[in-house]
């Protein structure tokens, strides 16, 4: 099984892409498989989240790509920039991850999101797409 165990600069040809989601992208270890079909281990430093572009390396030097899986989340569409600034606020202060676009939101489907942002008038509905939250810094 390939062990894929440090984030390494692009190369131009990988040698695999491996599909995550959100959550699998932050977890330092974890079982996968490339698009190929071949199982890997993921095995990074504790502190590593991975983003959609990047790349990983194996013991033995194989560079493998990461892309976003397509999954569940909440749209909100906004009428007005500042309405979309202020929910976007809110999630923050209550650590909910966000991709920020313009004049859209994605999140992670919850109860209590979907709640907070119909109260900024948000049109707010189910859809599938990759999600990349903001970087943390």
């Amino acid at each position: 099984m390939l062990k894929l165990t440090h984030v390494t600069e692009p190369r131009d040809e990988p040698y695999g892409v491996l599909v995550l989601s959100y959550a699998q992208r932050q977890a330092h270890a974890l079982c996968a498989r490339l698009k190929s079909g071949e199982e890997v281990e993921l095995a990074l430093p504790h502190e590593t989240a991975l983003h959609a572009g990047d790349f990983v390396r194996s013991e033995d030097g194989k560079t493998v790509r990461i892309v976003a899986a397509t999954e569940e989340v909440l749209r909100a569409d906004f009428a007005n920039p500042l309405a979309l600034a202020r929910a976007a606020y809110a999630l923050g202060t209550r650590h909910v991850a966000v991709q920020v676009e313009d004049g859209w939101l994605l999140a992670l489907p919850d109860a209590g999101t979907r709640a907070l942002l119909e109260t900024f008038d948000a049109r707010v509905r189910s859809d599938h797409a990759p999600f990349e939250p903001e970087r943390r810094l």
